[in-house]
């Protein structure tokens, strides 16, 4: 699993698009999450000693804000057994 954590700097949003970048360099929207939300964990798909690219915006109706700075993080190797990784 992936957690993304970001600072909600917006007054008025709806709530906020995050997405993924996929194995052609494209991003692809992942999840949505409600208002004033500051946090997402991704547990979709998710390989061990994979780079993932990540960038969030929030928006209001059919208006969006500029994305994120992108957040990049590689999975650790999985290692059977290591209780880091909750179901």
């Amino acid at each position: 699993m992936i957690q993304l954590d970001w600072e909600d700097n917006s007054s008025d949003e709806e709530g906020y698009e995050i997405e993924v970048q996929v194995w052609n360099g494209r991003f692809i929207q992942t999840a949505k999450v409600d208002a004033d939300v500051v946090s997402y964990v991704d547990r979709v798909g998710i390989d061990p000693e994979t780079r993932y690219v990540y960038r969030v915006r929030p928006y209001r109706g059919t208006d969006r804000s500029p994305y994120s700075n992108e957040a990049s993080v590689v999975t650790p190797v999985f290692s059977e057994g290591d209780n880091t990784c909750p179901p």
